[in-house]
C-alpha cells in the first residue's frame, strides 16, 4: 500500500488470511477499496474428509483499522464476506464517502451519530453483524440504500426519513419500537416488534416456567 499515488485497490475472491495492516492507511490518496471476500475464492477451498465433501473457505481476521474510517479521500469500501471484526469509528467531517459494505462479518458497537447523519453516504450495507444499540437519525437524503438486517438493533426509529428512503431493509432480526416501523421495508408486515406488553408476556412466561 506505499505506491505512489494508488487510487483504486480490489482484492475480492482471492485466498487471503491474517489481519489487514496499518499500513493500508498509507495510501492516502486512495478512493475505492474493494476487499468483499477475499478469501472465498474456489481455488483455496480444501476437503475436510471424503465424504461427506465439505468446502471451508480461508477469512481475514482482527479488527478493521480505525484509520480507514478517517481517510478523507476514500469514497467506496467494500469489505463484506470476510472475518473482521471490532467496531465501526465516525467517519471524519472531510469524508467523501458514499458507499460502504462491510456486511457479512462480527462487527460489534454501535452506529455512530455522525455516520447516521452522514450526508455524502448513499448507500450502506452493515447486515449479518453483531451491532447494537439504535439507528433513530437516518440519512438526511432521499436517494439511499440501507440494509442493517440481522443484527442486535433496537428501539425507536425515524419513520419519517426512513420512508424516503429508495430500498430499506433494516427490519429482519432486529427488534425496533413497535411505533415506528416503516412501511418502506419489506418485511414490515410479518415484523415482530419490541414492545411492553410482548415483554410482559415473555416475563410471564419465564416466571410461570420456572414455578413449574
Amino acid at each position: 500500500f506505499t505506491i505512489p499515488g494508488i487510487r483504486t485497490v480490489a482484492l475480492s475472491i482471492n485466498c487471503f488470511t491474517g489481519e489487514l495492516p496499518m499500513s493500508i492507511c498509507d495510501a492516502v490518496d486512495m478512493t475505492v477499496l474493494s476487499m468483499d471476500g477475499v478469501g472465498a475464492s474456489k481455488s483455496c477451498a480444501w476437503r475436510d474428509g471424503a465424504f461427506p465433501i465439505m468446502r471451508r473457505f480461508a477469512a481475514l481476521d482482527g479488527d478493521i483499522p480505525d484509520c480507514l474510517w478517517s481517510m478523507d479521500n476514500l469514497t467506496v469500501l467494500h469489505m463484506a464476506g470476510n472475518g473482521l471484526t471490532g467496531t465501526i469509528s465516525s467517519l471524519s467531517n472531510t469524508s467523501k464517502m458514499t458507499n460502504m459494505s462491510v456486511a457479512h462479518n462480527r462487527i460489534s458497537g454501535t452506529i455512530p451519530v455522525a455516520l447516521q447523519e452522514n450526508g455524502n453516504l448513499i448507500e450502506m450495507d452493515l447486515s449479518y453483524n453483531k451491532i447494537t444499540g439504535q439507528y433513530d437519525r437516518g440519512f438526511p437524503g432521499s436517494d439511499e440504500h440501507v440494509v442493517l438486517q440481522v443484527n442486535r438493533l433496537s428501539g425507536r426509529l425515524n419513520r419519517r426519513r426512513l420512508e424516503q428512503v429508495n430500498y430499506l431493509n433494516i427490519l429482519v432480526d432486529n427488534r425496533y419500537d413497535c411505533r415506528d416501523i416503516p412501511s418502506s421495508d419489506e418485511s414490515h408486515v410479518d415484523y415482530s416488534c419490541e414492545s411492553i406488553d410482548l415483554d410482559k408476556s415473555l416475563y410471564t412466561m419465564a416466571s410461570i416456567i420456572g414455578f413449574l
